[in-house]
């Protein structure tokens, strides 16, 4: 995944493309805030003439001035009370948003990309990452835009109250900001690493979860442990050199919190005695900086805080920034073309240095059913993602139902194909809701009819809970076969016109390879069909046998043609029958 170099406007551009939506509840929200600060500034000059109201011992004066001020009050409340309404839907909106767009994104990343980049940075960077996007929108963003109005609008008006009193109280700014640039400089940069770090560790210890049984065989845990380790101790390095500068905040906010009032008390006094400022309005001057001092006191805090949520922001967004799989095309009703697939001089390569698949040329009509023989890397799976239009190939053409495959919806195209792997996917979730897949539409009587034809309905009302029996996390809690025939039952439902089947019986005992090839017969029958095989002994009847090698076609004719002579089929072929008379033997 490549790292681009944000900034903070940058992450802006990105985030107004969400917030843009909302621009009214928006500027409700800061229409309603300055609102806010305008009473602010009412109240102060409220204060000053209840002051002076005292001073002269005017107490009708004394007493409406106090009458406005528990108006203000009230009026203020209502205000806020609006405006945090109006706020918390916004930010609750535009999350929604967000998320939804995100997993929409993640859902139409193009193959490559998640064979290439790991599950557990991916899922990092839509969590945790999105959670600082909530604090960057929620706590920081807008929280502190108002704040600096709130700065200009009271700074305006404490300069016409004393212009010399304002210049003396926050003389001491200046030098505390700069103080803060520096040392939060590099903040974002640490923090950012730091989350990189998180992202790489939730990779192992996914990795650890999933590939438990590998680690505890050949005593891995030791290995594990330390990358884990390594990668959080680089998070933790991040993290304390952010809290090494975090160490001097402290001080800038001393200075922030505690001088301005000092100077202003001081010398406010010093021109009260001087007549150059009323006891009132010095009372207000200071009643008003303590809220452009509470920003500059919290801002150490509201920096750390922006630096860290902007850092991991930034990765949310490099990866929405990602190239997502092609859309548009068309879809392709009339499916009545001789052959279901063609290649024509098709060329693959996952990089510059090797071809997977060269020149690649065959046809396959409608209702054949065909099967890819070869070793392990002639590009026999290579195949079939190119059929469902998960890679484009370098050079050459693909044609469904003689239709360019470039030239198709993608969506559309793979609504035409059903696919069975070695590996039964199966979501956590109930064994109907796993069938259903197949069709979101179909009726509970389709179900149980597609599970029939896949051989599993029989032991499907053997367990305790028939179809509603929950499966566990990918189907764990069901055997291999079993798996496999929902995984039939799956494919019957989508009844697709294309079944692209990657070595559904490999990975199965004999004895449920058998159950499972007798689905098959069932499931195949009236399809087009396209079998990646594994063992030999399964693919006899098929109307043709295509041998790969190397990425080319070198060999091709049913199978009793090809083990009658020497062929390269023939040898795999009789390697395989040789080691089954073996095992039965043992």
């Amino acid at each position: 995944m490549k790292t681009s170099n944000y900034g903070f406007v940058k992450v802006m551009s990105k985030m107004y493309s969400f917030i843009k939506k909302y621009k009214l509840l928006v500027a409700t929200y800061i229409v309603l805030a300055v609102l806010n600060i305008l009473l602010s500034l009412v109240m102060a000059n409220l204060i000053n003439g209840s002051i002076n109201s005292a001073v002269s011992h005017n107490k009708s004066e004394l007493y409406y001035n106090i009458f406005q001020m528990s108006i203000t009050i009230i009026i203020g409340v209502l205000i806020t009370y609006f405006s945090t309404y109006a706020y918390g839907i916004f930010k609750a909106r535009v999350m929604i948003d967000i998320r939804n767009h995100a997993i929409m994104h993640l859902e139409k990343f193009p193959l490559s990309f998640m064979e290439s980049n790991h599950t557990g940075d991916i899922i990092s960077r839509f969590t945790n990452d999105l959670d600082s996007v909530q604090t960057f929108i929620g706590d920081d963003l807008f929280k502190t835009i108002i704040q600096f109005i709130s700065i200009i609008i009271i700074s305006v008006y404490l300069i016409m109250i004393n212009l010399k009193l304002y210049i003396a109280t926050f003389i001491v700014i200046p030098p505390a900001l700069f103080m803060l640039g520096v040392i939060s400089k590099p903040m974002q940069k640490y923090f950012k690493e730091a989350s990189k770090s998180l992202g790489k560790a939730n990779s192992i210890a996914q990795d650890s979860y999933g590939g438990i049984f590998i680690i505890k065989a050949f005593n891995l845990e030791k290995l594990f442990e330390k990358k884990f380790s390594d990668n959080i101790n680089r998070g933790l390095k991040y993290d304390i050199k952010g809290v090494h500068r975090l160490k001097y905040m402290p001080p800038c906010n001393i200075i922030l919190r505690s001088m301005p009032y000092t100077i202003c008390l001081i010398y406010g006094a010093y021109l009260s005695i001087n007549k150059e400022i009323s006891p009132g309005r010095l009372l207000s001057f200071v009643y008003l900086i303590g809220n452009i001092i509470s920003f500059f006191a919290y801002l150490p805090s509201i920096i750390s805080s922006l630096a860290n949520s902007l850092g991991t922001t930034e990765r949310f967004f490099e990866i929405l920034d990602e190239p997502t799989e092609r859309e548009g095309g068309e879809c392709f009703k009339n499916l009545n073309a001789l052959s279901s697939v063609c290649f024509k001089d098709v060329s693959f390569s996952y990089n510059a240095e090797q071809k997977i698949l060269n020149n690649l040329s065959f046809k396959i009509n409608k209702g054949s059913k065909i099967a890819l023989v070869g070793s392990s890397g002639c590009g026999k799976s290579t195949l079939l993602k190119l059929i469902f239009g998960f890679y484009n190939q370098q050079s050459g053409d693909i044609e469904l139902f003689g239709h360019n495959s470039k030239e198709w919806n993608l969506n559309s195209l793979r609504s035409n194909i059903s696919y069975v792997s070695q590996d039964a996917y199966l979501f956590p979730g109930s064994i109907f809701e796993n069938i259903l897949i197949g069709n979101l539409n179909a009726e509970k009587e389709q179900v149980v009819k597609a599970a029939k034809i896949a051989n599993a309905h029989e032991f499907i009302l053997e367990l305790p809970d028939g179809y509603e029996t929950m499966v566990g996390e990918r189907g764990i809690k069901l055997s291999g076969g079993q798996r496999q025939r929902i995984s039939l039952a799956r494919a019957v439902l989508k009844n697709a016109p294309i079944i692209l089947l990657d070595e559904p019986t490999s990975a199965l005992d004999t004895l449920s390879e058998s159950t499972v090839q007798n689905a098959l017969e069932k499931v195949m029958e009236g399809k087009t069909v396209i079998i990646v095989a594994h063992r030999l002994s399964t693919i006899k009847n098929v109307d043709e046998i295509i041998v790969m090698n190397n990425g080319c076609i070198v060999e091709r004719g049913t199978h009793s043609q090809l083990v009658e002579t020497d062929s390269l089929y023939a040898k795999l072929y009789n390697n395989q029958f040789d080691l089954n008379e073996i095992n039965e033997s043992v």
